[in-house]
């Protein structure tokens, strides 16, 4: 077991509490309402694959010059819930420091489960290899990112080669991997919470399942995001993964903030939330000084 896994999650309700919090503190209609898109453009509901749910929107700021760094932003819900367009706040906010964003819905549980979830999030990385040059962004400068399942998935894809390699792209060839209160390491869980039981039905019992576990050498430059007071994901999660990738010699930065739950971290990424802390400064900084490495 990983130093962390006793108390990498707390998820009865899980990531619900994330879309919670969401819709009664800070409705999404109400914050996606008040972001500035004038100076954005965004193309939506492009297609990736043959399921419903296999379509992504591309954000990029519509009067700067490319090829830009390119971000792969996958949102969380417990691998249950969750839909793009609730995440424009996020798109936007990365788009508006000068980045190409993808953010995909990818299939869902009780319809797929592990590790199915999984193939989807890769193709929409192979999707934006292939094709992202055409909203101006650069192949060659891909970072993938996201908040709680999301950061698992962003996290699995960086470290676990396999997934991206059966899509004919090498995960080495990542810029960076940026993870918002991500679970990382939280294999007793499973075996706790009836429906991630459910969801990871034939590795309850595995380490395979967790990202910690394919941390290497060759994995990419990390930064690691957590709110103090976050109860459902516990930033133990990424203090675990910061130590194993820098026994392994990787990058690795990990950072908390005060006075933040789970849902602050991704929150901050929007412009009226974002004088609560620094994550989107910190976040900026990283892809900066990795795209140009």
């Amino acid at each position: 077991m990983q130093k962390g896994a006793q108390s990498s999650i707390s998820l009865k309700d899980s990531l619900r509490y994330l879309r919670r919090q969401l819709l009664v503190c800070t409705p999404l209609n109400v914050l996606n309402a008040s972001v500035p898109t004038n100076r954005i453009a965004i193309t939506r509901n492009i297609v990736y694959g043959q399921h419903k749910r296999k379509r992504l929107d591309v954000y990029r700021p519509s009067d700067i010059p490319g090829p830009l760094p390119v971000v792969v932003f996958f949102y969380g819900g417990k691998w249950t819930f969750g839909h793009r367009e609730d995440y424009l706040f996020a798109g936007q906010g990365l788009a508006s420091m000068g980045y190409v964003v993808v953010v995909a819905d990818y299939r869902l549980y009780p319809e797929v489960r592990f590790p199915t979830f999984m193939h989807d999030a890769a193709a929409v990385v192979a999707w934006a290899a292939a094709h992202v040059h055409g909203y101006r962004g650069d192949p060659d400068r891909i970072f993938v990112m996201g908040h709680s399942a999301g950061a698992f998935m962003a996290a699995k894809l960086a470290f676990n080669l396999e997934y991206l390699d059966q899509r004919g792209y090498d995960a080495r060839k990542l810029k960076g991997f940026i993870g918002l209160s991500g679970p990382y390491d939280f294999l007793p869980m499973l075996k706790k919470d009836a429906e991630l039981g459910a969801i990871f039905r034939n590795h309850i019992d595995s380490d395979l399942s967790q990202p910690i576990t394919y941390a290497h050498a060759e994995a990419p430059p990390t930064l690691l995001l957590s709110g103090q007071d976050d109860p459902i994901v516990w930033p133990i999660n990424s203090e675990s993964l910061r130590d194993r990738l820098t026994e392994l010699g990787v990058h690795a930065e990990y950072k908390t903030y005060p006075n933040i739950s789970h849902a602050g971290t991704v929150l901050a990424l929007a412009h009226m939330f974002r004088w609560r802390a620094g994550i989107a400064e910190d976040v900026n900084r990283f892809i900066d000084r990795f795209a140009r490495g």
